[in-house]
């Protein structure tokens, strides 16, 4: 019997889609349901209103079942400390949660360690507003609410707790770990992060890897994971984001204990199946334990994915673009030589509003630039065709185009 686990979180799709992979059941709850997640686990269900304590009504229907969390409840450790209490938790504690997502603690264990990290303080007295500093929400996620510290934002009050951390120019990276209670931290590979978007400058946009690494980059990621580890208790999967400046020098920005968006990518890449190695560190054996493997000869590609953004509102038409219906095909029936190129497929009439997710995009290559090339050509192609009339609710007659 296919064992069940609960996966959920702001979008579970390729959390699910590795569950699955790892031969296990997904439950899945989560803000969307997609169409695409419902074939990877079936009925899924979206908590849209009520986020997050909604969750906690969904999940008393899979009494007793283990738990995975992914984006977003990070910040909830209360919420994970009631689920802790009546399911097997497959993830980071509340007490590890409390402590690692604390920008204040993190940033003085790593610097104790000799750990590069941006100045960072609670209050914005006696800062520049020029730029040089970020105002960044205390329950950050995605990128979304951070903003340049300036003159304009020092008139507009934050809505919500905010820590103010120096910015630091670079290249975004995001590292992705496995800390295990028995081999240690495992380096999984690191990725570049895609950022910015009209509507938000430090929008999560997408992830591109894994970048090849060199001996004392590898080491010095490696360290940190393990201080990481050591020093907070963490176990699973997990990512770092990382700021690498003009000199090469790693900062590390903000820890994310869970499995994170750029994990899928370097499962493509690789054929590796991480959350079959996420569970092993919760003492549980996956029920298929083998990898598979390239063919003799086979290059390992690059892999990227970028998230699409409505730059209007639009709807998602009745009918699916062939596109759609070939992603649906191949998700319903995976096999590692033919991912969707398209994921996270929103029901047909699914509105969206301006700057909101509607889906994301694949594409795969053998360098960098190709694969940059290739990502911006399917945003642009998609951009256009989420302003056609089947799309846009603009205009007369554009609500009956769905």
């Amino acid at each position: 019997m296919v064992r069940p686990v609960v996966i959920m979180g702001g979008s579970v799709r390729a959390s699910a889609f590795s569950c699955r992979r790892a031969g296990f059941r997904p439950v899945a709850i989560d803000r969307f349901g997609d169409r695409d997640l419902a074939l990877i686990a079936p009925q899924p269900e979206a908590v849209s209103s009520d986020w997050p304590d909604g969750l906690r009504t969904a999940l008393s229907k899979h009494s007793g079942l283990p738990v995975c969390y992914v984006g977003g409840l990070e910040n909830q450790p209360d919420l994970i400390e009631k689920i802790e209490q009546r399911h097997p938790l497959w993830g980071n504690s509340a007490a590890v949660l409390r402590q690692v997502r604390n920008p204040l603690l993190l940033a003085e264990v790593l610097r104790n360690s000799g750990i590069a990290v941006p100045q960072i303080q609670e209050k914005p007295a006696n800062l520049p507003q020029d730029g040089s500093w970020l105002e960044k929400p205390r329950a950050s996620g995605g990128g979304l609410g951070i903003r340049a510290w300036d003159q304009n934002a020092a008139h507009q009050p934050a809505t919500e707790p905010v820590v103010y951390q120096e910015r630091i120019a670079g290249q975004s990276l995001g590292a992705s770990f496995l800390a295990h209670p028995e081999s240690g931290c495992l380096l999984l590979g690191v990725c570049q992060s895609w950022i910015g978007a009209p509507w938000g400058h430090f929008v999560y946009r997408g992830s591109l890897g894994p970048i090849p690494l060199s001996v004392a980059q590898a080491r010095e990621l490696k360290r940190i994971g393990t201080i990481l580890m050591q020093q907070f208790g963490l176990r699973g999967l997990f990512g770092v984001d990382l700021i690498q400046d003009r000199d090469e020098r790693i900062h590390v920005i903000e820890v994310n204990p869970r499995m994170t968006a750029s994990m899928e990518v370097l499962e493509r890449a690789t054929l590796r199946k991480f959350f079959q190695q996420h569970v092993s560190a919760f003492g549980t054996r996956s029920p298929k334990p083998s990898s598979p493997r390239r063919g003799r000869g086979q290059i390992p590609p690059l892999v990227g994915k970028a998230v699409i953004y409505s730059q209007a509102p639009c709807q998602m038409p009745a009918v699916n673009p062939p596109r759609f219906q070939k992603a649906l095909e191949r998700t319903r029936n995976p096999h590692n030589d033919r991912w969707p190129s398209l994921a996270d497929l929103p029901w047909p009439g699914t509105r969206f509003n301006t700057g909101e997710p509607v889906f994301t995009v694949f594409a795969q290559a053998l360098d960098l630039e190709e694969l940059k090339r290739r990502l911006e050509g399917a945003i642009q192609h998609w951009t256009r065709t989420l302003n056609e009339p089947t799309w846009t609710l603009r205009g007369s007659g554009s609500e009956d185009d769905g």
